[in-house]
């Protein structure tokens, strides 16, 4: 774990490696692909209740969702 919090998981020469960093109001994962060898899909079990959505830059949110209104749980 790094000072600011970022934990690294490394990876090999066929899995990428990964950075998760928590935030005030957010989780930041980084997928590091070092090689074209490494795979371009990833599979990540937020749970139950997330949802996803994949923007334009590639980059992704999610969140929950909350049961009982349908809306983002906060």
């Amino acid at each position: 774990m790094s000072e600011d919090g970022t934990v690294t998981y490394p990876g090999d020469a066929q899995v990428p490696s990964v950075n998760v960093s928590a935030e005030e109001d957010a989780t930041r994962i980084s997928t590091v692909i070092t090689d074209v060898s490494q795979t371009e899909v990833f599979d990540y079990d937020f749970g139950a209740g997330a949802a996803v959505e994949v923007q334009g830059d590639g980059s992704t949110l999610y969140w929950w969702v909350d049961a009982d209104s349908g809306g983002p749980c906060r």
